[in-house]
């Protein structure tokens, strides 16, 4: 059997613990195999990464990863429950709050609800009411589902503010008690919650059944996570974060693509950050669309093994011509981590990946290595140029996405936070002047203005003539 290394041994016992249901696909190497098919369940895993195995026929031949071929039993329903707990504060004999915070779990918390319901939601760490509508606009551009405030009726999760200007400011710190009403009903921001929904509704029906053509696709590989289960992982978010920001700010139609994904045909563009630990078939699938000439940016750490346990650092390497060598730490600053609430604290030194002394960053034809977070560095004004061509529009001032039904065409946009629409561009043969737009949405069917959604205010113009619209 190949020689399986320490990391890899351990990967494979977090991946398959005691009791994980395995199928058998092939067992190529045993004169008498176990049957294709087969089911049986972990017993554990040797220090050569060996699953040790109980089948369900009485026999007990080990697996081994990279010879064999199985897969893990799923099951029937999955039913998958984040746990929600609610801050809140008591008031003494006195009438007044006590300073110690008191936890009260969801199945408590529902009772205080008048649906029998609790509901979760992020603002931001500081919330006030204007990015409250900001992201809200956001997630109607985008046509993206927002789920609700992480409180129920006559519960606080922040102390009461005795000052009504302060309340109404909404400011919310989640490490410090925020500024809310003792009773929730009257918060002043709930009316401001119900416009946004409208909003959002209003925008969802005009887009129902309409869908996003993207051209670039940006992978999520929580596995790579796993792989590393340190403080480095929080660059993994933070360069994520950074990336779909630049490129959604950009006016790049992105998808992002879940790693269980693996028809990656459509997309001209894929960018892979931290390739470090892949599902076997989305590795498959990169190394198809990389033979294809579709462009591929990986940027983070290198590639090191598929979660079967397959060593595919050596195909990284051909793929990308580079070789690590060393690991390097920096500890300069970056523009993303600033704002990231795991860096808050602290800047957590980033690791470099280099070849010698030089910090890798290289491209071998379609294919192209970062060996550093290159999503938080300035790195990326180039990378962005080369994406261009697939621009929906160029205004950096305004975040836009369009959408496709049948012989239709949508566009959605934004003022990026406060700034106004004003621009002129050309969208399905008609030429469009926005002037003091917030938030609009233009449909178009055979060269054709069917349909035009603004905010208030807008004055709107479709080949030079002022076009009447209907008001969100």
């Amino acid at each position: 059997m190949p020689f399986m290394k320490p990391y890899m041994v351990k990967l494979l016992r977090e991946q398959f613990p005691p009791g994980t249901r395995i199928r058998l696909d092939s067992m190529m190497n045993d004169p008498q195999p176990i049957p294709k098919g087969m089911t049986g369940t972990v017993q554990g895993i040797d220090d050569a990464g060996q699953l040790l195995m109980e089948w369900d026929n009485g026999r007990g031949l080990s697996l081994i990863p990279g010879e064999d071929d199985f897969s893990v039993v799923k099951p029937q329903k999955l039913k998958l429950y984040m746990p929600l707990e609610l801050g809140y504060y008591e008031k003494n004999d006195w009438g007044d709050y006590e300073s110690e915070e008191l936890t009260l779990p969801d199945s408590d918390a529902v009772g205080y609800s008048d649906t029998g319901n609790a509901y979760n939601m992020c603002w931001d760490r500081y919330c006030t009411p204007k990015k409250m509508e900001y992201y809200h606009r956001m997630l109607a551009v985008r046509n993206v589902k927002w789920v609700g405030h992480a409180m129920a009726k006559g519960l606080c999760s922040a102390r009461r503010s005795e000052s009504t200007s302060e309340v109404q400011k909404a400011v919310y710190d989640v490490e410090t008690p925020g500024l809310f009403t003792d009773n929730l009903t009257d918060n002043p921001l709930w009316g401001d919650v119900s416009k946004c929904i409208h909003t959002e509704h209003t925008f969802e029906n005009c887009l129902h059944g309409a869908s996003a053509a993207a051209k670039v696709a940006v992978l999520y590989t929580w596995e790579s996570n796993a792989f590393f289960n340190n403080e480095q992982m929080h660059y993994h978010r933070a360069s994520l974060k950074a990336l779909l920001d630049k490129l959604m700010t950009n006016n790049i139609p992105i998808d992002v693509v879940p790693s269980f994904e693996t028809n990656l045909s459509h997309y001209d563009v894929i960018f892979a950050l931290w390739p470090s630990m892949m599902p076997d078939p989305l590795w498959q699938a990169l190394k198809q669309e990389i033979a294809a000439g579709k462009q591929i940016y990986f940027m983070g750490p290198p590639a090191y093994v598929t979660t079967s346990g397959k060593d595919i650092s050596a195909e990284f390497e051909k793929l990308t011509g580079s070789h690590v060598t060393a690991v390097k730490t920096y500890f300069g600053g970056y523009e993303y981590p600033a704002w990231d609430f795991w860096f808050t604290d602290k800047i957590i030194p980033m690791n470099i990946y280099c070849e010698g002394d030089e910090i890798i960053e290289r491209s071998c034809g379609n294919v192209h290595y970062y060996g550093y977070e290159a999503p938080l560095t300035e790195a990326m004004i180039d990378v962005i140029e080369n994406l261009s061509d697939y621009k929906t529009i160029d205004n950096d001032r305004v975040i836009s996405k369009v959408y496709q039904r049948s012989d239709e065409k949508i566009i959605t946009l934004t003022g990026r936070w406060s700034c106004k629409i004003n621009m002129r561009f050309a969208f399905e043969g008609n030429d469009i002047e926005i002037q003091n737009g917030t938030l609009i949405l233009i449909s178009a069917e055979k060269n054709k203005i069917t349909k035009l959604l603004s905010s208030g205010g807008a004055q709107i113009y479709i080949n030079g003539i002022r076009s009447d619209y209907e008001q969100i």
